[in-house]
């Protein structure tokens, strides 16, 4: 498992839900379409108020075997023009 620590930009997008349609996971989408799940702790909760919308998160990035996980450190509404 390689890590490393990055800043990314993108979209708060819901990734999986349960029977009732609460959200269980989320990702960021990036800007080159990439999606990186958010690492389900407290920072990465605190990460579904902002839903849909544009953020910049700094922190860890693991990936294995092909997936990509994220350990918020910290976060921000992006305010730049794409």
């Amino acid at each position: 498992m390689q890590t490393q620590e990055i800043t990314i930009y993108g979209i708060v997008v819901p990734t999986d839900w349960d029977d009732q349609g609460n959200i269980l996971k989320i990702a960021i989408a990036t800007y080159d379409e990439g999606k990186i799940i958010v690492a389900p702790d407290d920072r990465g909760l605190a990460l579904m108020s902002c839903l849909r919308k544009t953020v910049q998160a700094r922190g860890i990035l693991r990936q294995n075997n092909g997936s990509r996980e994220m350990e918020i450190h910290t976060f921000a509404m992006d305010r730049r023009q794409h």
